[in-house]
């Protein structure tokens, strides 16, 4: 690499069908040494895809690769850019998929812990719930996630980690005062999941649990 850089060729030409650029890839596989030699010879860090818009920051927090978001966040990279599709950020990217060391440093730099999806409007906050990253949701509580922000189906964090029946999730959210949804609300109790008796007695006991 360091050879073909050396002789002119563009750091930043991507691929023809969705215009990935070898930061990008870089990036995705989490091979750091690659990422520090395209930044340093002026790899732009926000370039997108054309297929679904994600940059290279994005790409490598739903990986987990946390040493190149940290290098991608310290040129710039932009911490709140989404994915064209969904507006999914790259914090809801790591969430979901449990990087709690790169949610730590999306955080740092500035994530934004209550930007939404724009297809169900889904929070990193909800979708740790629903997959059941119990650290996850202690560190985005307590940089301010709203505990009871819905999707636009109406459903909250803690009603999607019952139905999933994610106790600990279910645990974590009570402590931060979640709300326990009306009957009336209809949201059905699930085979293998929690109900919301299940819940309300959690609730009740919360003070003697671990």
């Amino acid at each position: 690499m360091e050879m073909l850089l050396g002789k002119g060729a563009d750091v930043n030409q991507s691929t023809t069908d969705d215009d990935q650029t070898p930061l990008y890839a870089a990036a995705q596989q989490g091979h750091s040494k690659s990422v520090e030699k395209l930044l340093a010879h002026g790899a732009h860090a926000n370039l997108a895809t054309s297929a679904h818009g994600c940059t290279p920051l994005c790409a490598a927090a739903a990986e987990g690769h946390e040493d190149v978001v940290e290098m991608l966040l310290g040129k710039g990279a932009d911490v709140n850019q989404p994915i064209t599709d969904y507006d999914q950020t790259p914090l809801y990217a790591a969430a979901q998929k449990g990087h709690l060391k790169v949610v730590e440093r999306l955080l740092a730099h500035g994530a934004h812990a209550n930007l939404a999806s724009s297809d169900h409007g889904y929070t990193p906050l909800w979708v740790a719930s629903e997959t059941g990253h119990a650290d996850i949701l202690e560190m985005l509580l307590g940089k301010g996630a709203d505990v009871n922000k819905a999707s636009t189906y109406g459903h909250t964090p803690l009603q999607i980690a019952a139905k999933k029946g994610n106790a600990a999730a279910v645990r974590v959210l009570l402590r931060a005062e979640a709300k326990i949804w009306d009957e009336s609300q209809g949201f059905p109790d699930v085979a293998g999941g929690m109900s919301r008796d299940d819940i309300v007695q959690i609730k009740h006991s919360i003070g003697a649990l671990p």
